[in-house]
């Protein structure tokens, strides 16, 4: 499947990491990063984690990137934020979650009827934030 666009919504170590992978790919769609810490985004841009920025203040801020079926949305954010993205977020992207744990969540993705793959990262490093990204 061919995205139209890749949002990673938080990123620090895990979602950068994932950005850090995903541009290295031939023919990879716009690779955005959603976070709340502005100087975070721009780190990350700087070391090509991302392509562009989008900062939010609130979860329902991503909302205005007008989602759809064509996006990819992987969220690299802490379990209770995943839970918030996940009660507003619309049916059309597929949703990638990264969190430490799945009931809840994935019960809130299926209730919801959203296209949703949930995935358990292994972070190898004690450290945290977008400088530490693999």
């Amino acid at each position: 499947m061919k995205f139209h666009r890749i949002i990673i919504v938080g990123c620090g170590q895990i979602g950068a990491s994932i950005g850090l992978n995903l541009r290295t790919q031939r023919h990879i769609a716009p690779v955005i990063g959603v976070d709340t810490d502005r100087r975070n985004l721009l780190q990350a841009l700087k070391q090509r984690s991302i392509g562009k920025i989008f900062h939010v203040k609130k979860t329902s801020d991503v909302l205005r990137l007008n989602l759809s079926e064509k996006d990819l949305v992987v969220l690299a954010v802490p379990v209770l934020t995943i839970q918030k993205y996940l009660e507003l977020l619309p049916r059309g992207p597929l949703v990638m979650d990264v969190g430490s744990t799945k009931r809840s969540i994935s019960q809130e993705a299926r209730r919801r009827k959203l296209r949703y793959v949930g995935a358990h990262p292994v972070a190898v490093k004690e450290l945290v934030g977008v400088l530490v990204a693999l």
